[in-house]
């Protein structure tokens, strides 16, 4: 287009007042007035997503109650409403509940802080009631805050939730707990206390766990309920609404340093398979000095382990530390556990149908008048009888011992001490270790028949034979753990990789680092071994003698060892048995003599 046209169609416009539109071209006005309308008709409808989504929001309604002060350890109620007012059905919506540390939601299906049930598709109007079970496990006087949350989407696909936080403040506990304990306590001497407990609710604890934090220098003796697997856990069963119980605890404390002590006391529920605290108690034992000394050693020990054959000399020293001298003065010894009861030996008198060794002044004169100051000592031995168990009452039996509850008494009575007599007693238990036998049998034809040895017998120089190895383990008295057993495999003699065991989750290997073939067992219960035969673990070695060993027996394995710790006694336990050769004494298919290497 020249510059003379362009000139004309200006003055044109400009004359007439042409419309601004005839400056662009047709195509481009309808793009534009086409995105015009699209701008309006998205900004109309983000206003209608807003406008319904905030009365979407508006229109689910979430309540929740409970009570503001709660008892530790009772469940309390926790209702929860929900009502849909927005007109339209919400879909895929869940509760979930948050609980702090303090709060536990009651029932089987519930584990965790966080609780989350879903509630599908809520119809429009409808009212929905949930209630749960809540248990306060928090210290008395916290304020403990749950939280609910409903969460939905509307019907455009978008997601919204609802929330509102519940305090609750723990108040009280309905578990009482006291401790009946006597007025006076003879530093070193024996004494009992009574724990008491009471269920003040209407709701029936299912499992009630007591735990005593005993000071060092006090020795637990016995107790009405057998403590767990630690001494200072006792398992108390259920606790019934409006109940109450009391277990008995008996020990001695020993330390001439200070005049009382305290034991913390702790009593937990068993809620959801966990321990909650639901009482406690520290209670404090005042001490007075023991007006008579008593020390029981055996063979020489504080702290002897016996064997479960072996012999206990105990030696009984009493010392007269009241200040008066004490007339007609009786040590009496009452005997329990499992020892050979028929043949007890003393310098006393031994009653064999109450199990009881008595001294006085006719066994011994120096008794019936003991000076200020005085000291003596008196004797008796037993012998512990542990063998293998030949029924399952016998098998039962666990944590052997050997009890001596040893008390002095005596008329006089010295002026701080009430009463019409001077007493003090001491226990002395002596913890008995396990009673384990370990073997090892090999066999070229092994009798089991699930492992086939190849290779020539007698064994020849130069080529090689394979052999199995049988190690077998019966465990009675305590339970063990940590327990291995080993074998170091002399030159020519290889791990065929070959092995099989009747204890699940164990295995066994050949261990390159010390030459050895290794079964690591793990724990190992008491009474393994003796209901259906040994336990046992078995494999296959191949042996190739060398021409220096013509005419002699082959070394085949060296001597294996049991190592593990006594669950019971702690101790170590390591057991050994001979090292094994062609000699082959436990295979009944090899003559006397059969297994000498030929050429």
């Amino acid at each position: 287009m020249s510059l003379s046209t362009i000139e004309k169609r200006l003055k044109k416009y400009k004359k007439f007042g042409a419309a601004k539109s005839d400056y662009l071209p047709g195509w481009l006005r309808k793009v534009l007035w086409g995105s015009i309308v699209v701008g309006l008709a998205v900004i109309v409808a983000g206003v209608a997503f807003i406008f319904y989504s905030v009365n979407q929001s508006k229109g689910v309604d979430l309540e929740v109650s409970s009570p503001t002060d709660v008892s530790r350890g009772v469940p309390f109620e926790l209702d929860v409403n929900i009502t849909n007012l927005s007109g339209t059905p919400v879909n895929n919506s869940s509760l979930t509940i948050t609980l702090p540390s303090g709060l536990l939601l009651w029932g089987p299906s519930v584990n965790g802080s966080v609780y989350s049930e879903s509630m599908g598709n809520v119809v429009a109007g409808n009212l929905y009631r949930k209630n749960y079970k809540v248990v306060a496990v928090g210290d008395l006087h916290s304020t403990q805050t749950l939280e609910v949350s409903f969460s939905y989407f509307n019907q455009t696909g978008s997601r919204f939730e609802v929330k509102q936080e519940v305090p609750v403040t723990i108040t009280d506990s309905v578990i009482a707990m006291s401790v009946s304990k006597p007025d006076q306590i003879l530093n070193g001497s024996s004494f009992s206390f009574n724990v008491d407990y009471a269920n003040n609710s209407d709701f029936d604890f299912p499992s009630m766990i007591l735990e005593a934090d005993f000071p060092s220098s006090f020795q637990f003796d016995s107790s009405s309920i057998p403590p767990a697997s630690l001494a200072n856990t006792f398992a108390l069963g259920p606790a019934l609404a409006n109940a109450t119980g009391t277990i008995a605890i008996k020990g001695e404390f020993a330390d001439s340093s200070v005049s009382s002590f305290t034991i913390p006391l702790k009593l937990y529920a068993v809620l959801n398979n966990q321990n909650y605290e639901v009482a406690d108690y520290d209670a404090t034992f005042s001490l007075s000095p023991s007006p008579i000394g008593i020390s029981v050693s055996v063979n020489g020990s504080d702290s002897y382990i016996a064997k479960p054959v072996d012999t206990l000399n105990y030696s009984i020293q009493y010392l007269n530390q009241s200040g008066i001298a004490l007339k007609d003065v009786v040590v009496k010894a009452v005997l329990s556990g499992f020892a050979n009861w028929s043949d007890v030996k003393t310098d006393g008198v031994y009653h064999p149908s109450m199990r009881t060794v008595t001294w006085d002044s006719s066994t011994t004169p120096a008794l019936g008048f003991v000076e200020p100051g005085a000291v003596g000592n008196l004797n008796l031995n037993l012998t512990t009888s542990l063998s293998a168990p030949t029924s399952l009452q016998g098998l039962s039996n666990k944590n052997l011992y050997v009890k001596a509850d040893i008390s002095l008494s005596s008329p006089s009575v010295p002026y701080y001490l009430s009463g019409n007599q001077t007493f003090a007693e001491t226990v002395k238990e002596t913890k008995i270790a396990s009673l384990i036998y370990f073997n090892t049998k090999a066999y070229f034809r092994d009798p089991a028949g699930k492992i086939t040895n190849t290779g020539s017998f007698p064994p020849v120089a130069g080529s090689p034979t394979e052999y199995t190895v049988h190690w077998q383990i019966s465990d009675f008295g305590n339970d063990l753990s940590d327990v291995t057993v080993s074998a170091p495999l002399p030159p020519g003699v290889t791990f065929t990789g070959v092995s099989s065991n009747t204890v699940a989750s164990s295995s066994i290997a050949y261990d390159t680092s010390t030459e050895s073939v290794v079964w690591n067992i793990g724990d190992l219960f008491a009474g393994s071994g003796f209901l259906n035969g040994p336990i046992e673990g078995v494999f296959q070695i191949a042996a190739t003698p060398d021409a220096g060993g013509v005419g002699s027996y082959e070394n085949l394995l060296g001597a294996s060892t049991l190592q593990a710790t006594d669950n019971f006694t702690g101790g170590s336990v390591n057991i050994s048995s001979d090292p094994v050769t062609t000699l082959l004494p436990d295979d009944p298919t090899v003559a006397s003599g059969g297994g000498i290497v030929g050429q």
